[in-house]
């Protein structure tokens, strides 16, 4: 950056009609040039004299850039002008010629600043340039990481299990995990409910308060239920279901992204094909932890036996937000449904018929999640 005060300049005698002295110079008494990131600012100040050294009345003087007006201004009392021009065009410092000349006359004085501010220009295009390398780099880094953790559905061998021909399989860093494509729908639900592992690899936070990685995650509301499906479903390249995140947000019934169940897809997921009383049997013991067996704790998921579409701990465990509004089913307004029974309630609350609601800001050590995900 640069200042000229009262520096020689040539001058350039110009004519006035009337009874004045005629104008004999123009002089920058200032003009300074100041760097910004991709433009530049102009401050100068300009003084008019007559032929007798003396003010001259006043005159109007433009200020030009290489031949373009930038802008003008009348002389004051004292036969100064002063003007302040911004978003000066890097590319016209370059070669940069500044005149100001009194309108109507030839009187004008310039200044070819160019050469005082070819290091500044140096300078600024190579922090340019380094910021644009930056930049470059942090996006390839970004798109590495987007394709490290993109998806990935493997076709498993059939399991042996009724209306079961393939689970698609995931993966988010280390983690895997697995949905369940439901016979003669178009969703997939998760195998287990969201393990404490899978939470802390996508949230990287655990605000459970029992049990370990293998266990599921607990202690989660609905808003946190949301916010985490969004960030797995960005995470693995997909569309987030949840616009907004908490109670408020809209559901885009498009997004290929995960999402939590519908209670009422949740209900059809876990009687599994069959007519027993809790996912998987009639005996409760056989498939689910609850009051009676739990000894006061959550367990490691898929340690008894699935239903019959492959499922793991649908009854008992950790009980499970659902998507919709517990009130009026299909819709995502206020109190969440939540569906399954825990480890702390009896067997009623386990059935699959069973429903229950709660505020959709409540944690609890009883309340969990499960994914699931439109198919086609």
């Amino acid at each position: 950056m640069g200042v000229f005060d009262n520096k020689p300049i040539s001058d350039h005698q110009g004519q006035r009609d009337g009874n004045h002295p005629p104008i004999k110079e123009l002089r920058f008494d200032h003009l300074q040039v100041t760097a910004q990131e991709s433009s530049w600012s102009l401050s100068a100040a300009v003084s008019a004299y007559d032929e007798l050294g003396g003010t001259p009345e006043r005159v109007r003087v433009g200020l030009f850039l290489n031949g373009a007006r930038l802008t003008d201004g009348l002389t004051d009392d004292w036969g100064q002008v002063t003007f302040n021009v911004h978003n000066v065009s890097l590319l016209s410092i370059r070669s940069a010629l500044i005149k100001a000349q009194v309108k109507g006359v030839s009187c004008f004085v310039e200044r070819d600043i160019s050469q005082e501010y070819q290091s500044e220009i140096s300078r600024i295009e190579a922090e340019a340039k380094r910021r644009a390398e930056a930049e470059r780099r942090a996006e390839a880094e970004r798109r590495a990481e987007a394709e490290r953790r993109k998806i990935e559905i493997k076709q498993l061998r059939p399991i042996q299990m009724k209306g079961i021909q393939n689970v698609s399989v995931y993966r988010i860093g280390k983690v895997e995990f697995n949905l369940v494509p439901i016979p003669a729908t178009h969703f997939e639900i998760g195998q287990t409910p969201v393990t404490q592992e899978l939470y802390f690899e996508v949230m990287k936070n655990n605000p459970s308060t029992m049990g370990g990685l293998k266990y599921p995650v607990n202690n989660v509301s609905w808003e946190d239920g949301i916010r985490f499906v969004n960030k797995l479903s960005q995470l693995l390249g997909m569309t987030p279901a949840y616009e907004g995140s908490d109670n408020n947000a809209r559901f885009n019934e498009e997004a290929n992204g995960f999402r939590l169940p519908f209670g009422a897809e949740w209900e059809f997921a876990a009687r599994g094909g069959q007519s027993f009383k809790y996912a998987g049997s009639d005996n409760l013991d056989e498939v689910g932890w609850y009051d009676e067996n739990s000894g006061g704790s959550t367990h490691e998921v898929a340690k008894l036996k699935p239903n019959g579409y492959g499922l793991y701990d649908m009854s008992g465990n950790v009980y499970e937000w659902c998507g919709d509004l517990y009130k009026e089913p299909g819709r995502y307004l206020f109190k969440r449904v939540i569906r399954g029974g825990s480890w702390r309630f009896g067997a009623g609350s386990c059935a699959v018929a069973y429903r229950n609601g709660d505020s959709p800001g409540l944690r609890s050590d009883l309340l969990g999640l499960r994914l699931s995900r439109l198919l086609g």
